[in-house]
């Protein structure tokens, strides 16, 4: 319950100081269960999560925040295997964290525990985007088939086969296909115009368009989505444009982009430095230092 009216503080008006507020609550009484029944796995798992999504969206987040999340989650699976939410949680935080192959672990892990169903969308969608992360795009394609086959209207899943095209898509088929692609969803979807997911799907678009060698359209596409939008609407956005900055030969402002992220948020340090788009970036000794490699 803590953690739902947490996520819904972060949309009211107290925004993230009522978010931390409920957070904190929450993470009183795993204390107090903890005291009660030390190592009780519904304990560890809840305070886990807690700790996870305050690292995700409370203000401050640090790298030990994220180790005790994950410690209290492993905890967790490890008195209790069947603990899907747990699992499903640690997936997460193993691909938010860079590390793709564990998180693949973990998610199937998550599935195979999820009796009920209730875990089955959220750690497909992070299964699917394991493999992306992996450039295991059959794999990714297998997933994405599955997932809308049993979750046909899940927000998660119902673009991923424009976000394949997006992730591997190149020349004149894998264009039009986008292009088709979007247009269908855009018909079929009734999320707001501004909102992040249609932004989204547009700078896909422009991925394979630069992929294509098509490069002045896809700055085309960049520039269009851009404009008029607030930067708190874009921010989420930022790996994508500087993805796209990077697929044009445009290395400065792809670094300008990724500054821009980590200074926000420290902690994707991390996960940049291992993110497969940025490979052509990790000898440079400029993406080096903003994200903590040394080579890799």
């Amino acid at each position: 319950m803590s953690l739902s009216l947490a996520l819904l503080a972060l949309e009211g008006p107290d925004g993230k100081r009522g978010f931390v507020a409920q957070i904190e609550r929450g993470l009183g009484y795993t204390a107090r269960a903890l005291a009660l029944g030390p190592g009780a796995p519904a304990a560890l798992e809840l305070r886990g999560i807690l700790r996870y999504r305050l690292w995700q969206f409370g203000p401050g987040a640090t790298d030990s925040l994220v180790r005790q999340a994950e410690g209290d989650l492993r905890a967790a699976v490890g008195a209790e295997g069947g603990r899907a939410r747990a699992w499903a949680t640690l997936s997460d935080l193993l691909l938010a964290t860079g590390r793709f192959a564990e998180a693949d672990q973990a998610g199937r892990r998550a599935l195979a525990a999820d009796a009920y169903l209730t875990e089955g969308p959220s750690v497909i969608a992070d299964l699917f985007t394991t493999m992306l992360h992996r450039e295991r795009f059959t794999e990714a394609r297998d997933w994405c088939t599955q997932g809308r086959a049993r979750y046909p209207t899940d927000p998660n899943l119902i673009d991923c086969p424009l976000r394949i095209l997006g992730w591997s898509g190149e020349g004149h088929a894998a264009v039009d296909s986008a292009w088709r692609l979007l247009a269908a969803l855009d018909r079929e979807d009734s999320l707001d115009r501004a909102s992040v997911s249609r932004l989204e799907r547009r700078l896909l678009v422009g991925m394979v368009l630069a992929r294509s060698g098509e490069r002045d359209s896809a700055r085309a596409v960049l520039r269009r989505t851009r404009a008029g939008v607030a930067d708190s609407i874009w921010d989420p956005l930022r790996q994508d444009e500087a993805y796209i900055d990077l697929l044009i030969g445009d290395r400065d402002e792809a670094l300008r982009q990724l500054t821009r992220i980590v200074q926000g948020s420290p902690e994707t340090g991390t996960y940049l430095a291992r993110n497969p788009w940025f490979r052509a970036l990790q000898g440079d000794p400029r993406f080096q230092r903003l994200t903590g490699a040394s080579g890799q």
